[in-house]
């Protein structure tokens, strides 16, 4: 056979035969290999700086149907829809660059300090933690992640799915969860002093939603799905809180003996 003959392609995306490694019709990648750990974090600082198309398709997609948007992905059908990276990454930093814009943290944590009885404000080493808390609250979740694709890959590990396509799964389910919070957070701003009301009320409607996604996916019982996305969001918040906790030490570490004895905060008065 001539060494220079080309094998033709069929576009996963199209369908279109073509040779080379780019659909001429619709310009979808050839991709030939399952996702790995290796390429998706090659591809993701790529991916966070290159705002393109499918920003609001993937957005509409995932409410509507979330398991063809995850299933064409893992299959290679990439041009329709935004990187999961990315999707995740907008999301989530637009939510919560609306809440520290607007305030939304101080007064939150306003709120807790007078129903706890505090009189005066937190030292200026709380004060100094809690703003790096509250300004990369965003990157914490986005490294919590990885927790989060451990626990859906150990409750559906029987369904083929590598732990790097189960960060796909994680990356695409919880930047849509992040443009529900979004949407969600002016009735928060409204309402600050009924906080722990709409928390009671968006917390099951994360897991709801995210049961959902389980559902469009993998097609198990509701019931069952409903209490994998608890373990799930269970290890996603226990991923969050260890990287929090890393933080606060390296934090702590950096304080001088006398920061360090005004750290906690002050008792209120009798």
């Amino acid at each position: 056979m001539d060494a220079n003959v080309t094998s033709t392609k069929t576009c996963k995306h199209c369908n279109t035969n073509y040779e080379g490694n780019f659909c001429p019709s619709c310009g979808q990648k050839f991709i030939d290999q399952r996702i790995t750990l290796r390429n998706s974090l090659g591809y993701l600082f790529q991916s966070l700086i290159n705002l393109d198309r499918g920003l609001w398709h993937t957005s509409w997609l995932m409410f509507r149907n979330p398991g063809k948007v995850i299933r064409d992905f893992l299959k290679g059908v990439t041009v329709p829809y935004f990187h999961p990276f990315r999707f995740v990454f907008f999301w989530l930093t637009l939510q919560v660059l609306f809440l520290v814009s607007t305030g939304f943290y101080q007064r939150v944590q306003d709120s807790i300090n007078a129903q706890m009885g505090a009189t005066t404000s937190a030292s200026p080493a709380m004060e100094g933690f809690m703003h790096i808390y509250y300004s990369y609250m965003n990157i914490f979740m986005l490294l919590a992640l990885p927790a989060m694709a451990l626990g859906s890959w150990i409750v559906f590990r029987k369904k083929g799915y590598n732990y790097a396509e189960h960060l796909v799964l994680g990356a695409y389910t919880y930047g849509a969860i992040s443009l529900m919070g979004l949407l969600f957070s002016p009735v928060l701003i409204i309402s600050i002093d009924y906080f722990a009301y709409g928390t009671l009320l968006t917390m099951p409607l994360t897991f709801i939603y995210q049961t959902y996604v389980y559902r469009s996916l993998f097609r198990q019982n509701w019931i069952v799905l409903f209490f994998k996305s608890l373990f799930t969001f269970a290890l996603f918040m226990f991923g969050f809180m260890l990287i929090v906790m890393i933080v606060l030490v390296i934090y702590m570490l950096s304080l001088s003996p006398e920061e360090l004895k005004s750290f906690a905060p002050p008792k209120a008065g009798p």
